[in-house]
This record gives structure tokens, C-alpha cells and sequence, in this order.
């Protein structure tokens, strides 16, 4: 009979691979956006499960772009009732992704629909019961044209009253002269501190949010003398690469496209240790005017470029989420094990090459499933290696299927993985 006590899924505690730093104080208010396009069920669960987790939801409801030099919008559907049940303020987003900031008779009409964009957004809203707490502007602008865009803001504010509007705004910005008096107009802005300059090869390393760099924003930004928010980042890409290596694209939510033949694609998320750094500075010391934190964006079982709920949690009190792989089994029967990894961390973990090891008895055969397969055995272990190309993640819960082994007698088997 093999021995496989210590083996057996949840009968461990997920313990941090590393020592957690000391929690910040939670000084500062911290809000989620909820961009997603499609309300899924599990993305109502979500909401529902963290309803005490944050100050305010802030709700994508409608988008204004461009077709053939028309304005086109498309709304989405929030499931009002729950955002209600969950509690906190809700600001109402108007995203728009083609700048109607330009000059002619295009721009004049793209401007003109922004404006009843905006009133109708609202009025969808408050029809289901929701009296917003702001309008959040979320507009696409070249720097040259913020004087442009405080004109336009000073047209909505005409439209929508008294209700408080916020503006999103890119570091770029700061630099500008025209910038403090369109976020005067405004009364309130989220910086943004993420983003995802173009990769100019797949091997160069990738930040979504490099602490120090947000920080000096974050300064420019309280001199501005306005409130704002700095925005915070639970995301990823997929950064996609033909055979030849060149640049194929970006993708940021959704289910993958279907890239060239021969493409390559990368994942890149959020670096939770480095956002948690962040929010850990930004707390104990909050910057003059800095009322809150904002993260982007609400996260969701089925977002696979997202993190978990509870990573979020951990780095929402400065603390530095870890993954922690161990091996499961389903079994043994006649002595054949079948192998999976299960994540019993906090934090999301790569796919990589994982070795089994184990003590008491030869490996009588191995094999991988799913495209994994064995890379090297040795006495007492064996290494499953994954598909080529494979880039996923395994998020925190979750339970891989990779393997199977056979032994020839009792044996104790390590749980931790060795990668």
C-alpha cells in the first residue's frame, strides 16, 4: 500500500512562501472600477463577496467611439440591484475611446454626443433606482488639446448640474500648462500610474506600475492643489509576437484572439509586491490632496488578466500576496497516480516546469497529459514540463491536471513542488 497522507489536497494550510510585511495603515479610501463590458455571473459573485471591501464602484455604463467619422455608443448592462445590495457610493463612467476633440464638423458631432451620452448615462442609472455619487470622465486626449477638453467639460457640467464630475488623466498631463485649469473645471481627477509602453521585443522586461515613477507622479500631482485619486492596477496583457518576432498587439480583457500561425504570446500582470509597495508608501504618508485609491479593475473568477479577489484584499493592506504550488493526486489506484498542481497561495503563479519528489519506491512510468510532458527523472523524482508556449496562470484555488506515475511500492511523497 503507497503512503500519500501528506499528499492529499486540502488537508494543508496554505502557508506564504516568504515573510509578510507589516500591513500599512489604511488611511486612505479605496475605491474599485467595474469596467467589465459583460456582467457574468461570476463577476455579480464577486461584487456580492466583497461588497464591504470598498468605498465605491466606480461603473463603466457607456462608451462613445468612431466609425467612418460618426459617433457611435454602446451602453452596458449593470446589474443595478446588486451594486445597491453591495452598498457604497456608485459613480456613473462614460468612457470615450476616440477623441472628440478635433476640429470640423466630425468633431463638433462626436462632441455634441458625448454631451448626451453622458445625460443619458445618468438617466439610466437613476431610472433603476441609483442616484449617483459623480460623473467620471474617461476621455482619450492628446495633451495638446486639454484646453480643448475644458471647454467641452464646461458644456457637460451645463447638461448634467450640480453633480460632481470627475476626469481621468494621464501623467503626461502634469507638464501642462492647460492641465490645472481643466482640472479646476473638473473639481476632481484620478491619475492613472499604469500603463504599458510598447514592447520592443518579447524578452524585454515589463512593469505595469514601477513604484518609483508612480511616486514622482503622484507629487507633480499634489501640486496641482485639486483632490484627486491615483489609480492602481489588478491587470494584465497579453502581448502577442509573430514568428519573426515582430510586435503583433496588445490585449487587456476578453477571451484571446485567435493571432497569426507561428504566434507567440506573453502574459504580463500587475506586479503585486511592487503595487503593494506603493500603496504602502502612498498610505502612511498620504500625499497632500490624495483622497483615495482606486484600482482597475474589479476583479472576477473568469478574468484570466485579472487578479483574484483576494489578492487584491492582501495588497489592499500593503501586504505581498504569494502563490504556492503543491501537488495533488486522485488516487492511488493499483498504485497509478494522477498528478495536478494546485495553487493553496494568495496570488496568482506561472506556468512552469514543476519536479515531484518522493522517497520509498522506483517510478515504474510517468507521462504527461494536456500537452505536458516528462522532461527528466532521476531516483526519487520526476519533472513534467509544460507546452511550449504555454504562458497561463494558475490562480489561487485553482487545480491543474498535468500527469500521472506509476511507483512500485509505498512511498512518501513531498507535497511542495520544486520549479
Amino acid at each position: 500500500m503507497l503512503v500519500f497522507g501528506a499528499l492529499r489536497f486540502g488537508m494543508r494550510t496554505a502557508l506564504l512562501a516568504a515573510a509578510v510585511l507589516p500591513a500599512a495603515a489604511a488611511t486612505l479610501p479605496q475605491d474599485v472600477y467595474v469596467w467589465q463590458r459583460v456582467w457574468t455571473p461570476a463577476l455579480r459573485r464577486s461584487i456580492a463577496d466583497n461588497a464591504a471591501v470598498f468605498a465605491q464602484w466606480d461603473v463603466l455604463v457607456a462608451e462613445l467611439s468612431l466609425e467612418k467619422g460618426a459617433p457611435r455608443t454602446v451602453f452596458t448592462d449593470p446589474d443595478w440591484p446588486v451594486l445597491r445590495t453591495a452598498g457604497g457610493g456608485i459613480a456613473v463612467v462614460v468612457r470615450a475611446s476616440s477623441s472628440p476633440l478635433y476640429d470640423g464638423a466630425a468633431g463638433a458631432s462626436a462632441a455634441d454626443g458625448l454631451v448626451d451620452l453622458c445625460a443619458l448615462a445618468l438617466g439610466r442609472a437613476r431610472a433603476a433606482g441609483v442616484e449617483p455619487a459623480a460623473l467620471q470622465l474617461d476621455l482619450d486626449a492628446a495633451t495638446g488639446r486639454l484646453g480643448a477638453y475644458r471647454l467641452l467639460l464646461r458644456r457637460i457640467r451645463g447638461r448634467v448640474g450640480a453633480l460632481p464630475i470627475v476626469i481621468t488623466a494621464l501623467p503626461d498631463w502634469l507638464r501642462s500648462p492647460a492641465f490645472a485649469p481643466l482640472a479646476r473645471e473638473a473639481g476632481s481627477f484620478v491619475l492613472q500610474v499604469h500603463s504599458l509602453d510598447r514592447p520592443e521585443s518579447r524578452d524585454r522586461p515589463f512593469a505595469l506600475c514601477d513604484p518609483d515613477r508612480a511616486e514622482a507622479w503622484v507629487r507633480q500631482a499634489s501640486l496641482i492643489g485639486i483632490p484627486f485619486r491615483v489609480a492602481l492596477p489588478t491587470y494584465g496583457y497579453r502581448v502577442a509576437y509573430g514568428a519573426d518576432g515582430r510586435f503583433l498587439g496588445l490585449q487587456a480583457e476578453g477571451a484571446p484572439p485567435a493571432w497569426p500561425a507561428g504566434s507567440s504570446v506573453r502574459t504580463v500582470m500587475a506586479d503585486p509586491g511592487q503595487v503593494a509597495r506603493l500603496v504602502r508608501e502612498l498610505s502612511a504618508a498620504p500625499p497632500k490632496g490624495c483622497s483615495g485609491l482606486i484600482w482597475f479593475r474589479m476583479p472576477s473568477g473568469d478574468d484570466r488578466l485579472a487578479w483574484r479577489a483576494q489578492t487584491l484584499r492582501r495588497v489592499m493592506r500593503g501586504e505581498v500576496p504569494r502563490g504556492r504550488l503543491v501537488w495533488a493526486e486522485g488516487g492511488p489506484t493499483n498504485g497509478l497516480l494522477d498528478l495536478a498542481l494546485v495553487n493553496e497561495g494568495d496570488a496568482q503563479v506561472p506556468v512552469a516546469a514543476a519536479t515531484l519528489t518522493w522517497q520509498g519506491a522506483d517510478l515504474v512510468a510517468a507521462d504527461g497529459i494536456a500537452g505536458w510532458r516528462v522532461g527528466r527523472t532521476q531516483p526519487g523524482s520526476v519533472t513534467l514540463v509544460p507546452p511550449d508556449g504555454d504562458d497561463s496562470l494558475i490562480f489561487p484555488g485553482e487545480r491543474r491536471e498535468i500527469g500521472w506515475m506509476r511507483l512500485g511500492g509505498p512511498a512518501h511523497i513531498s507535497p511542495e513542488t520544486s520549479r
